[in-house]
């Protein structure tokens, strides 16, 4: 178990997302460098999340429009995608047009 003032693997994940938005303050911050500092597989974990995300962003910022892919196909497929979290889906994000 760990200390009151360090941070388990488990809690490392389930702040990752804030982390990387820069919501956790300074204090945590530490903790959670140190933490990544200590242990390889959350570090693997983190670089592994960092490139997903990288790879989520790239792909909405492919315009497919210039790809010549109708839009109607586009939004089809948008729709189709299952939702793994359980909420409801989202809005599709609008392709911008050049």
């Amino acid at each position: 178990m760990a200390a009151p003032h360090e941070l388990t693997c488990r809690e490392v994940s389930d702040f990752l997302g804030a982390y990387f938005a820069g919501e956790i303050g300074p204090g945590a911050r530490v903790l959670f460098d140190e933490h990544l500092a200590a242990c390889p597989d959350c570090r693997i974990y983190v670089s592994q999340y960092r490139t997903t995300q990288r790879l989520a962003q790239a792909a909405f910022d492919t315009d497919a429009l210039e790809a010549g892919v109708p839009e109607d196909l586009v939004q089809a497929i948008l729709a189709a995608q299952p939702h793994a979290s359980g909420f409801p889906r989202a809005e599709p994000p609008r392709r911008r047009r050049k």
